[in-house]
Order: structure tokens, then sequence, then C-alpha cells
């Protein structure tokens, strides 16, 4: 993943959009050897609304500029509430448990 998102800064992409692979620590690995932005992408559906979270406050942990989400927002049965909770992690640096109580 370090190697695939260098060359692909090299080759003059602005931004990367990448799968966030956990831990943080290896990520960061990724982001640090990188010079150009990079956002985490949503992954597969998931019912479990804390967990998708947790891998957005992990990916902005690991110095992701954000996240570029489909299926697990747009499945979502709160809409609006699971965009404002994800709002609240990336612009706001909120933990899970704030970015839950807003929804």
């Amino acid at each position: 993943m370090k190697v695939a998102c260098r060359v692909a800064a090299e080759l003059g992409l602005d931004l990367i959009k990448t799968q966030y692979i956990p831990p943080i620590e290896a990520f960061r690995t990724v982001v640090a050897n990188t010079y150009v932005p990079i956002v985490a992408l949503g992954g597969p559906a998931d019912p479990d609304t804390a967990k998708v979270l947790r891998g957005v406050r992990e990916a902005m942990d690991a110095g992701c500029r954000g996240v570029a989400m489909g299926r697990n927002v747009w499945s979502h049965p709160n809409v609006r509430g699971f965009v404002t909770a994800i709002r609240k992690i990336v612009h706001e640096d909120a933990d899970v448990e704030s970015a839950l109580a807003v929804m």
C-alpha cells in the first residue's frame, strides 16, 4: 500500500482515495510517505454505525484528510444524522461517542 500510494503521487495524482487498513501505526507510514492528501474510502456496507464511525476516527488519526463514503451513508436509516456524525469526526476532531450523540 505504501509503495502504491507513493507511485500514484509521483504519477501526478492530486488526491488518493484508498482503503484504510488498520493498524493506525502502519497506515501512518503510508500517509507519511505520500506527499498528496489521502482520503479513506467507505468500504463495504456495514449496519454497525459505531463500527463505521470508529473506522472514520482511526483513518483520521492515521493522517487521512477525510473520507469518501457511499453505501454506508445512503443505506443508513438516518442519513442526515450519520453524515453529521461523520462531519463532526472529520471537521471537528470529535471522538466516536460525541459523534454518535448527534444522531
